[in-house]
């Protein structure tokens, strides 16, 4: 079951996450049933690991551009993204959550809400 939550799993990368969270999700905590098995944890780590490169947010080797206008401004290189995360709940209804970080992210599919 844990496993069909983890694939149920919707993933939109967005600039911004700007849709309002869903106010019963954000107020709540989900106790966290069974342990995963190990196909669960495999998919989640695979999630994970599509996911980081997005979710990085380190400085380090950000591209300065000069624009033709004067302006300037950094390439952000495909990080400091943020993912909307969906999960079906126990229940049937869906959890969603905008996350910034892979422990965010960890959290979201696990089904601890933020």
């Amino acid at each position: 079951m844990r496993m069909r939550a983890v694939l149920l799993a919707v993933f939109s990368l967005l600039a911004g996450c700007g849709a309002a969270p869903d106010e019963r999700s954000a107020t709540r905590r989900e106790a966290t049933a069974a342990p995963l098995s190990s196909a669960a944890l495999d998919a989640e780590a695979r999630l994970l690991s599509q996911l980081a490169p997005r979710l990085d947010q380190s400085a380090a080797s950000l591209t300065p551009v000069t624009r033709q206008d004067g302006g300037r401004s950094l390439r952000m290189n495909g990080r400091f993204s943020q993912a909307q995360i969906a999960r079906r709940k126990s229940d049937g209804s869906v959890a969603t959550t905008c996350v910034d970080n892979l422990e965010a992210a960890k959290a979201a599919l696990r089904g601890a809400v933020q």
